[in-house]
């Protein structure tokens, strides 16, 4: 139930795009935001660069989860808070214990919860449901962990500094799974906006050779305790990644029970 986003760099859109993500979702379901800030050393460089702030100097022990309350500042934990979320936590962590201090965090939030995160490095120790970067478009300078998990993005964003070339509405929850469905082909100045992506099923009918249906074969799944047909699965893991599902059947009242229009 993760949604990560990270930058190529500060100042980029990252918190502005977390953001209308969690004002977008929030109307129907809780979300819980969570910033990362990793520090190399409580002696070290501080990550934004500059010096002074007490974010690493004053962390004690390996990491501190600290939960916001406070919606009417500029801070980025504020805005995340003030933009809807249910809930907004900021870790500070060691680089070297941000395993421990994630599971920390997430033991506290709950399994089941939605999260927007902010962070580059939590990448490289949890995989997320859908990863996004944001990057500046008059920029190609990549930060060092930014760097080391670019190839891990779902998708670049690129931000002109007042939008994003990326259409929020193509992010899809269901059932607290996040996804962004496949497109048919990738954006073009001439073509306009990305084409929507249909999954075709075809269920056929009653197999000669097999004496059955296919389609309504029994199979177990590992969430669920009772077989269900094989083509409720199918529609299930398919849910979330196309904007359209089409099933085509000989027997469509067979299907009624998957709340299909026909």
């Amino acid at each position: 139930g993760m949604l990560m986003i990270g930058s190529a760099g500060p100042n980029v859109g990252k918190t502005e795009l977390a953001c209308a993500v969690i004002k977008k979702f929030s109307r129907n379901r809780d979300i819980v935001g969570i910033k990362i800030t990793t520090i190399q050393a409580k002696d070290g460089q501080c990550p934004r660069g500059g010096q002074g702030c007490g974010v690493c100097a004053s962390l004690e022990g390996d990491f501190s989860v600290t939960q916001e309350t406070d919606s009417d500042s500029e801070k980025d934990t504020s805005r995340l808070l003030a933009a809807g979320a249910a809930d907004v936590f900021w870790l500070r962590v060691l680089q070297t214990q941000i395993q421990e201090g994630i599971t920390a965090l997430l033991d506290v939030i709950g399994p089941d919860a939605v999260i927007v995160c902010e962070s580059n490095s939590l990448r490289q120790v949890v995989e997320p449901g859908l990863f996004l970067m944001v990057k500046s478009g008059n920029s190609k300078t990549w930060k060092s962990s930014a760097k080391q998990v670019r190839k891990f993005a779902d998708r670049i964003v690129v931000s002109d500094g007042s939008g994003f070339d990326f259409d929020i509405d193509r992010l899809k929850l269901a059932d607290g799974k996040w996804s962004l469905p496949v497109a048919t082909s990738e954006p073009d100045k001439h073509l306009g906006p990305l084409a929507e992506a249909t999954a075709i099923i075809m269920a056929g009918g009653d197999s000669h050779r097999m004496g059955i249906d296919k389609s309504m074969l029994p199979i177990k799944t590992a969430h669920k305790t009772n077989p269900r047909p094989i083509v409720e699965v199918i529609c299930e893991q398919l849910r979330g990644s196309f904007d359209q599902i089409l099933i085509s059947a000989n027997e469509v009242e067979k299907l009624a029970f998957l709340g299909f229009e026909t």
